[in-house]
């Protein structure tokens, strides 16, 4: 049952060996949308944060404000490059190259050392919707190239090639 479930998971990201359109689309809106959230709360907290006597606190929320920036805009640039894909504007060969990838993992994907209890709860909240974001985004890269070209499931590949080892004389 839960093979089904991730084999209709899979038909409904890929068409024709291209990532969904549409899902495409909502993701890309989703992130659109977070970001603007980040810059609405970033623009109203940058007082209180100016005024924050702690240094330490203030480059933490530099560092964490950063991270969330950098996060979408590898987010958001790797959705435009999956739609140019989907569009014909660019070959899904030229789209697996490192470049065109999702970039950023050491800095989405690394651990974070800071405390961000001290800030506020919308803070966090943002934090961690960009975080669970680009991590969604991570595992839909890899799944998606990883799986390049790869017509045939490689379990089913190395079984083949035992029954073949086993029957020749």
């Amino acid at each position: 049952m839960g093979h089904e479930k991730s084999s209709d998971t899979i038909t409904s990201i890929l068409k024709d060996g291209k990532l969904d359109q549409k899902m495409l689309e909502k993701a890309y809106q989703e992130a659109i949308t977070i970001t603007i959230d980040v810059a609405n709360y970033l623009e109203k907290d940058k007082k209180i944060i100016a005024n924050l006597k702690d240094k330490k606190l203030t480059i933490i929320h530099a560092s964490e404000s950063l991270r969330m920036s950098s996060c979408l805009m590898q987010s958001i640039a790797w959705f435009m490059v999956q739609m140019a894909v989907n569009k014909g504007e660019i070959s899904k060969e030229e789209a697996s190259k490192k470049d065109s990838r999702l970039g950023g993992k050491e800095i989405c994907l690394g651990v974070s050392h800071h405390k961000i209890s001290f800030f506020s709860e919308e803070f966090q909240s943002l934090v961690k919707r960009t975080q669970v974001f680009y991590e969604r985004v991570e595992r839909l890269d890899r799944f998606y190239y990883q799986n390049q070209g790869n017509k045939e499931n490689p379990v089913h590949a190395m079984i083949a090639k035992i029954h073949e080892n086993q029957f020749d004389d």
